[in-house]
């Protein structure tokens, strides 16, 4: 369910394993989503015809990805 919200909206899912510290998770995620360099990415291949796009939508590009 968090995977499938996350690619309808253009969002990404994570998860916290019971030995890893939610701490260090939380802190990743931040240093991550706080440095957004581009946003609503678009494609233009011109005249090319050009089937499928993966990932589709594109991502939004953070520093770091």
């Amino acid at each position: 369910l968090l995977d499938t919200i996350a690619v309808n909206h253009r969002g990404a899912s994570g998860y916290v394993r019971p030995e890893e510290s939610i701490d260090e998770k939380v802190s990743a995620f931040y240093a991550k989503v706080s440095t957004p360099l581009l946003a609503d990415l678009e494609i233009d291949f011109g005249r090319i015809d050009v089937e499928d796009v993966y990932p589709y939508p594109l991502p939004d590009l953070f520093a770091g990805t």
